[in-house]
């Protein structure tokens, strides 16, 4: 039997798509690192067919152990800690996660490949949105009435209403994802070793960027 792993499946993005999934027939595993009464009652309908992984993803050997007992044919990767509420230290453990599923994803085969991200991602920058728009820089947001997540502060300058950190980590985990659904490449200074073999299962990769607010502490 084939499922549906979604990491982070106890926050709100992620019980729903289990739901959805379920309610579609597909079997589905979720990761999580506690359960609660509110969890259990919100997939108490579809308890056969949704598993509930008490896993930390940060550890390569737990990542690489659930992946080896189950055939997953597709991962959402929604995990991830409330970075606005984080130092920049503390995101490292989302960078782990997602560098420890995206290997164990590569290496057992799975087909597809989606990441949850928001467009936040787009935060400093005026629209029309494309991805040829570059990192925010400060022209555009001094120069941009209409820069998104954007206000004026207090002295008048213009401020950004997310931790421009939080939009880099956001970008950066996106275009890592992104990455493996490439063959693997190498620097024009770097060789590879004698016998050396790169994978070459590719991944169909995707980004879902959420236009609400999702994560621990949200209830709709």
């Amino acid at each position: 039997m084939t499922h549906i792993l979604i990491t982070g499946g106890t926050g709100m993005a992620g019980l729903n798509t289990a739901r959805e999934f379920a309610q579609a027939g597909k079997a589905v595993v979720i990761t999580t690192r506690q359960t609660n009464a509110r969890i259990e009652k919100f997939i108490e309908d579809f308890r056969d067919q949704i598993i509930i992984e008490p896993v930390n993803l940060a550890s390569s050997a737990q990542t690489f152990d659930m992946f080896s007992r189950y055939r997953f044919e597709g991962v959402i990767h929604a995990v991830g800690a409330h970075q606005a509420a984080q130092t920049r230290s503390a995101n490292l453990a989302n960078y782990d996660m997602l560098f420890n599923c995206l290997q164990a994803a590569e290496g057992n085969g799975v087909k597809r490949f989606v990441i949850l991200s928001s467009v936040a991602a787009f935060a400093g920058l005026a629209p029309p949105f494309s991805e040829e728009k570059r990192y925010p820089v400060q022209a555009i947001i001094d120069d941009s009435p209409d820069a998104f997540f954007v206000l004026n502060g207090p002295d008048g300058s213009r401020q950004l209403l997310v931790p421009r950190y939080e939009v880099c980590v956001k970008r950066t985990m996106e275009q890592i994802a992104l990455d493996y659904a490439t063959p693997m490449q190498m620097g024009m200074a770097a060789h590879p070793y004698p016998n050396q073999q790169f994978s070459r299962h590719q991944m169909e990769v995707a980004v879902l960027r959420l236009t609400t607010q999702f994560g621990p502490g949200y209830t709709h």
